[in-house]
């Protein structure tokens, strides 16, 4: 084929991620089946009783999503980041009345925290790295996850390469994160409690990386 059909073949549409949940929140649907049900519970159960044993006061969550988790989570000070502005003000209105919790919009191309406006005992990542398709903007994100971390870092993600759907693509965290092992050590992997593909399961796994002394 000569560069002229190929240019005039059919191409696969480019996917913006912030567009797709834009799209999303601001038509009413959710983070999807694991912010709810026994998934949420799996998870909040988790990070509650990490947050005791580290001794966290403060949480950075890089996608806060629609906030139905975060109803779970017991923290003093937690700030939330968002690529859609949709879910920031859904979440902004959830919790109106709270004045231990703050949200932004966020975009890894216009993020530079170097004061540490953003650091948290503890910053996390739920359900959120394998909706990331873009390997670069992937690269940036743990890089801004892994900054804010004060004492620890919790990912909660896929452990396989594999390529599901269009806003969809499964990646293994170990290569992305090797370049953080000076600065952090992976404490412990819990597998998921649900696992599978089906309603209410997941083969998303728990990564606990704790900041070196």
């Amino acid at each position: 084929m000569n560069l002229i059909s190929r240019l005039l073949g059919k191409r696969t549409p480019e996917f913006h991620a912030s567009q797709y949940w834009e799209e999303r929140y601001s038509a009413g649907g959710s983070s999807g089946d694991g912010s709810t049900g026994r998934l949420a519970e799996f998870k909040s159960e988790y990070l509650n009783a990490k947050i005791s044993e580290i001794g966290a006061r403060s949480i950075i969550e890089f996608g806060c999503g629609d906030g139905e988790q975060l109803e779970m989570l017991k923290i003093e000070r937690y700030t939330g980041l968002d690529v859609a502005a949709s879910a920031v003000d859904r979440c902004s209105k959830k919790f109106a009345h709270d004045t231990t919790k703050s949200f932004f919009l966020y975009d890894s191309s216009a993020f530079c925290d170097r004061t540490g406006i953003f650091l948290s005992d503890i910053s996390m990542s739920i359900d959120v790295t394998y909706h990331i398709v873009d390997e670069a903007v992937l690269r940036r994100y743990y890089e801004h996850l892994f900054r804010s971390g004060r004492k620890a870092v919790i990912l909660y993600t896929t452990d396989f390469d594999r390529n599901e759907a269009s806003h969809i693509r499964h990646r293994r965290p170990g290569p992305f994160l090797q370049r953080f092992s000076a600065d952090f050590t992976l404490a412990e992997t819990v597998p998921n409690k649900y696992p599978g593909s089906g309603h209410q399961e997941s083969d998303a796994t728990f990564f606990l990386y704790l900041r070196n002394a």
